[in-house]
C-alpha cells in the first residue's frame, strides 16, 4: 500500500471515529429521553408494541438499510430502555427457541418464568406471576386457543416478535411467537385484530377492541428479512 493511500486510510478511518462518538453521543441521548419519558407515564405499562412497529416501520421508510438491520439496533435500545424501568417476569416455554425470542424482544436481562406448556404460560400471565407471556406463534393449537378463550377478557395476544419476518440472529431465523398480557396493545398505524372462530384463529385488518371472540391484537409485519 502506497505512503498516500495510506494517508487515505487514516483519514476514512479518522472520520469513522469521530462518527462513531456521535452516534454514540445520540445513543446516550436518547436513553435520556427515553428516561423522561418513563416518569411522563403515570404507570402506563412499560411494553408498547404499538409505538415500537410505528417507529419501525418510519425507520425502514427512512433509509436504505435493510429491515433486518433496523429492527435488530433499534431492539436493543428499547429493550434496555425497557429492562431500566422494570425487571420484567416473561413466562414462556422451557423451550431454547423461545427463550432465543424473548431474548431479542426485552433483552437478556429479564427474569424468566418457565412453564411446561403454553396453559402454564397464560394461567401465570392471568395469576399475575408473570408481567408477560411468549408463545409460539400458531393458530391450530385448540388448548392455548380454548385457554386463552376462557380467560374472559383477562389475558389477551398483544404483539407478534420478531417484528421482521424471518429475522435472523447468528444466522438462526429467530422462532416467530406472540407475547400475551392483562391488556391490549395501544393502536398501531396497521393492527391485525384476532378472533376465535370455530376453534382457530381468524385476523381481521384494523383495531376492534369490542369483536366477538376477541383474544388479541397485533401489528402488521410489512417487511421481511433479506
Amino acid at each position: 500500500m502506497s505512503a498516500s493511500d495510506q494517508e487515505k486510510l487514516a483519514d476514512i478511518r479518522s472520520k469513522i471515529d469521530a462518527l462513531d462518538r456521535q452516534i454514540l453521543s445520540a445513543i446516550e441521548e436518547r436513553a435520556a429521553l427515553a428516561s423522561a419519558v418513563v416518569a411522563a407515564k403515570s404507570g402506563q405499562h412499560i411494553f408498547r408494541p404499538g409505538r415500537e412497529a410505528d417507529l419501525i416501520r418510519g425507520l425502514v421508510a427512512a433509509t436504505s438499510l435493510s429491515p433486518q438491520m433496523i429492527e435488530v439496533i433499534w431492539r436493543q435500545m428499547i429493550a434496555n430502555n425497557i429492562n431500566n424501568q422494570q425487571r420484567l417476569k416473561i413466562a414462556m416455554g422451557d423451550d431454547a427457541e423461545m427463550r432465543s425470542t424473548a431474548a431479542f424482544c426485552f433483552g437478556a436481562d429479564i427474569d424468566p418464568v418457565i412453564g411446561s406448556s403454553v396453559v402454564d404460560v397464560i394461567d401465570a400471565v392471568a395469576k399475575g406471576d408473570a408481567d408477560l407471556g411468549v408463545l409460539p406463534y400458531g393458530q391450530t393449537n385448540p388448548n392455548w386457543l380454548d385457554d386463552l378463550s376462557r380467560q374472559n377478557g383477562q389475558v389477551f395476544i398483544m404483539a407478534v416478535t420478531p417484528f421482521i419476518k424471518g429475522q435472523k440472529i447468528a444466522g438462526t431465523v429467530l422462532k416467530d411467537a406472540v407475547i400475551v398480557a392483562r391488556q391490549l396493545p395501544d393502536a398501531s398505524q396497521a393492527d391485525v385484530t384476532l378472533c376465535v372462530e370455530n376453534g382457530t384463529i381468524t385476523e381481521h385488518d384494523g383495531y376492534h377492541a369490542d369483536a366477538d371472540g376477541l383474544v388479541g391484537i397485533i401489528q402488521k409485519r410489512t417487511f421481511s428479512a433479506g
